[in-house]
């Protein structure tokens, strides 16, 4: 399994808009939440050029130098044009797996990008006035908060970050998870967290609703790494 996923990822790494791995097996889109994970997965199991190299594209090609910030994708120019499409979409759960790669891989540039990251984060993703992150909704989109959280915690208890951005990620994942935990409801027996933290979950999930998976286990992720990041500090 291990290897075939390898092989896959390997055969979407193309020269292809200077780098990067292509979403699809179509080869019509190379996007952040594709490329970052397998840098993650590159940096994690042995192969840290190529991994490097995908981070590296990510920097060049999906980074908003105004927000700090990963875009979605690029994808083929429109008709007419010579130019490729950038998607500027921007997604809690695209920054979470560079962050990690960032982190996996360390050295200086990297660390110092990390550091970045999660200083954009606290100010481009966060609720005006808190250090609640945004959430994006139901379906798919109801999980990619938790995905974020899973990284923040790790750069939260990471020795080679600074105090402070250290503190400003656990921040981050902790007032997430209090704002999640204070808007629970119950369904019979079962507990139910809101989609959007800032918003009770009887609100959104109102008695006899059908409850969507997604947002509950993004609200399980940013509860359990509000864990680790508790661990970690103590």
């Amino acid at each position: 399994m291990l290897a075939s996923l390898t092989g896959a990822l390997r055969s979407a790494h193309t020269t292809a808009y200077g780098g990067g791995l292509y979403w699809n097996r179509r080869r019509t889109f190379k996007n952040t939440p594709a490329t970052a994970p397998a840098a993650l997965h590159f940096a994690r199991s042995g192969d840290r050029e190529r991994a490097q190299s995908l981070v590296d594209w990510l920097n060049a090609v999906l980074l908003d130098p105004r927000t700090g910030l990963y875009l979605d994708g690029i994808k083929p120019a429109a008709s007419g044009s010579k130019d490729p499409i950038v998607e500027r979409a921007v997604f809690t759960y695209n920054q979470g797996p560079v962050l990690g790669a960032l982190l996996e891989l360390g050295g200086p540039a990297n660390l110092d990008r990390a550091a970045e990251l999660v200083g954009a984060v606290r100010t481009e993703l966060t609720h005006a006035g808190t250090a609640v992150l945004i959430t994006h909704g139901t379906g798919d989109a109801g999980l990619f908060t938790g995905i974020l959280c899973r990284y923040l915690a790790l750069a939260a208890v990471s020795p080679t970050l600074s105090m402070p951005r250290r503190d400003e990620a656990a921040e981050l994942v902790a007032a997430t998870a209090r704002e999640l935990w204070a808007g629970r409801t119950k369904h019979g027996e079962r507990t139910v967290f809101s989609p959007h933290p800032l918003q009770p979950a009887e609100q959104q999930y109102p008695a006899g609703t059908a409850v969507g998976l997604s947002t509950q286990l993004s609200a399980w992720m940013i509860l359990e790494a509000a864990a680790r990041v508790r661990r970690g500090h103590s």
